[in-house]
């Protein structure tokens, strides 16, 4: 069973017993130690072998030298250091798989760097130096000299960011299209780190020409150059990586090979990986892949509407939206409105679908009750607990939402936006419990064809209508296909929760069940 444990690096009443776990671990001093790092995960053993079969195919290829009568001497690996090497073509969506996985990774509490090799390659651009479509051409020796040097200086810091305690995961960027560029990297790499290889294959020739066309309007090597110009030399670059290109065919080495996955169609082929963090990679690029490069979906997040309790200042219940909140619920339609207007439409009936979900609680649900025609489906409900918590349990919902094809709007409470939205924009898990989520504000995110998000929020000036408070709607709520009401939780459990923005601010005796707070 693989194990894990969570190192807060601080204070607080189960300190000790952590420590203690560390120290049976034969890691008591490095737990020990103080760190200026926020809380992290640690795993335990992020092994991709089962068994010991792992070297057992590559060892003779690549033990190290040393050692006497025979025998080769043999380096440590690093089992909790990983290398993720990407394969494929250029704009085949190797840079929005890189970011997705680097978002997700961290999310889990796993450094992770991106790396991308192209970025060295500008940065060590000479004076004059052109890097048209003929630099990439493996005939050209100045331009292939230069991608070497672009090259090395990427794994020298690759190596120095994995030397250091910080670093877990590294995800190497780059084409590595040929089967003598892929060897020369497991040289590098076997007998020190774990790695693994993920190869991008795409053969749909209309999904590749739109993501040609996204790519050109934010490429760096593209800047300022007409569209139709750039793309010529984009498909030219390309044939000349072709003449070279060769699939990974090896059935010893460990990797995930992605063909015609980006279509949102496809399928997977997975050799010789194990281990909990590699299949959760696996299971995590099935759920990207679904939706597809570049679909013009958008996600909103949105607290619910000013409630009784934040207007009187008090903590936990179960508070009906106040009048400001009930206007806040009714002008939510016509502005998600205006806003999809600019998303595509890909259902068959009429207008574009959204997927709105709330939580249980009756302020979240009358926050949407003018957008929803039908009681909400799903339910999930936060309990007391610490962020670290919240981001364990609220990774099927990451899934999920990476999963639907569909426009996603979010309606719930401070801590959880605070984590869902901060997966979203690879924020470090130190700053997730203060960012700002405030009331009565609409935050949009648009996914990038390189798979970061773009965003824009929009305040709602709410004026309290003189009427009286909005009546309650029945606590009536349905999953799936059920016909009968469902008890979703107990009344104890509900007054967990804080219903203000000051729970953050807690002493450390009371922040750990209630930093799930509002």
């Amino acid at each position: 069973m693989w194990e894990f444990w969570r190192s807060r690096l601080s204070k607080g009443p189960n300190r000790a017993r952590r420590d203690s776990i560390a120290g049976e671990e034969g890691a008591a001093g490095r737990a020990s130690e103080k760190s200026d790092r926020s809380s992290f995960v640690n795993f335990k053993d992020l092994n991709l072998r089962v068994g010991g079969e792992w070297d057992d195919a590559e060892s003779d290829e690549h033990e190290g030298e040393g050692g006497t009568g025979g025998s080769k001497a043999r380096k440590v690996v690093e089992r909790n250091k990983l290398i993720i090497i990407m394969v494929g073509l250029p704009g085949r969506g190797k840079t929005f798989l890189c970011n997705k996985l680097a978002s997700y990774l961290n999310w889990l509490g796993h450094h992770t760097w991106h790396i991308n090799v192209g970025t060295y390659r500008r940065q060590l651009k000479d004076d004059g130096q052109i890097q048209d479509a003929s630099f990439f051409d493996h005939r050209n020796p100045a331009g292939m000299e230069a991608r070497e040097k672009a090259l090395h200086a990427a794994l020298d810091d690759l190596m120095l960011y994995l030397q250091s305690d910080e670093g877990q995961v590294v995800i190497f960027d780059a084409t590595n299209s040929t089967e003598s560029r892929r060897r020369y990297l497991i040289s590098k790499f076997h007998g020190r780190f774990q790695y693994m290889f993920i190869e991008n294959i795409c053969n749909d020739e209309e999904v590749l020409i739109e993501n040609y066309r996204q790519k050109m309007k934010y490429s760096p090597d593209y800047l300022g150059v007409d569209t139709e110009e750039a793309l010529r030399d984009f498909q030219a670059r390309i044939k000349n990586y072709s003449e070279v290109y060769e699939t990974i065919s090896d059935r010893n080495i460990h990797y995930i090979k992605l063909i015609d996955m980006v279509t949102g169609r496809g399928h997977m082929d997975v050799n010789r990986i194990s281990g909990y963090l590699p299949g959760k990679i696996v299971f995590f690029l099935m759920q990207v892949c679904r939706v597809g490069i570049g679909k013009r979906r958008k996600l909103w997040f949105s607290r619910h509407g000013e409630s009784e309790y934040n207007r009187l200042g008090l903590l936990g219940g179960d508070s009906p939206v106040s009048p400001k909140g009930e206007e806040y619920a009714r002008m939510l339609p016509d502005i998600l409105d205006e806003r999809l207007e600019q998303v595509e439409h890909v259902g068959n009936d009429d207008g574009v679908p959204l997927s709105v979900w709330t939580s249980t609680l009756r302020r979240t649900i009358q926050t949407a009750q003018h957008l929803l025609r039908q009681a909400p489906p799903e339910e999930w409900y936060p309990s007391g607990e610490s962020y670290l918590d919240v981001i364990q349990r609220l990774e099927p919902v990451i899934i999920e939402m990476e999963r639907e094809k569909e426009s996603v709007f979010i309606i719930g409470h401070q801590a959880i936006l605070r984590v869902i939205y901060g997966y979203c924009i690879r924020a470090p898990l130190d700053t997730i419990p203060t960012i700002p989520i405030p009331l009565h504000t609409l935050i949009e995110l648009t996914p990038m064809p390189d798979g970061t998000m773009k965003e824009q929020r929009f305040t709602v000036d709410v004026t309290t209508p003189p009427s009286s408070p909005p009546p309650v709607p029945p606590m009536r709520w349905f999953r799936g296909g059920d016909l009968a009401p469902m008890q979703i939780m107990a009344t104890s459990i509900k007054d967990e929760l804080s219903d203000t923005e000051e729970s953050e601010g807690l002493p450390d005796d009371q922040g750990e069940g209630a930093e799930a707070a509002e």
